[in-house]
């Protein structure tokens, strides 16, 4: 276990006593990241009406492929320290979590003695990505999932509702007499 290395070591025992690093199947390791913000009025003790912004976070994956990969787990500091990083861009993990790092078994490998053997002798030169990393990469692949959607609808329109008497296959089937 990767854990049981003194160079690896485990996690404080109020957050689990986890192990620092482990194997983790990459689509179940997610992080919450806020995808809408819901308006709410609620009435304040004074009788005032107001207007409260609640996010919706949901569940994005943080390793696009279908592998086994090595996953730190990171403390998350104080609610009050983690609000003043990132707001509520990424829900606050109360027991910390585990981050993906650079190290993917190949698809369809699986963790074995000697892959964690390797493991644990690039622990030392790892680059762990942080919660920043995390939050790019994720906005970007959101953007690129909803781009995408977006190219789909406009191309099912652009199929559907041709411009006024036009010819498929055509460049818009209409003769320009310049001046006349």
């Amino acid at each position: 276990m990767l854990g049981d290395h003194p160079q690896v070591g485990w996690s404080p025992v109020q957050y689990g006593g986890q192990g620092q690093y482990a194997w983790k199947w990459a689509p179940a390791l997610t992080h919450p990241m806020r995808i809408a913000v819901n308006r709410t009025t609620r009435q304040h003790e004074s009788g005032l009406w107001m207007a409260i912004d609640e996010p919706v976070y949901e569940q994005v994956r943080q390793y696009p492929d279908d592998c086994w990969v090595l996953a730190k787990w990171v403390e998350p500091g104080s609610p009050h320290e983690w609000f003043a990083r990132y707001g509520t861009e990424l829900e606050y993990p109360v027991n910390g979590m585990y981050l993906v790092t650079d190290i993917a078994l190949p698809c369809g490998e699986e963790p074995s003695e000697a892959w964690t053997v390797a493991a644990i002798g690039a622990i030392s030169e790892q680059r762990v990505r942080n919660y920043h990393d995390f939050l790019a990469l994720s906005k970007s692949r959101v953007a690129a999932n909803q781009k995408n959607t977006q190219n789909q609808v406009n191309d099912l329109v652009d199929s559907v509702c041709m411009e006024y008497d036009s010819i498929p296959g055509t460049r818009g089937g209409a003769t320009s007499w310049g001046g006349i």
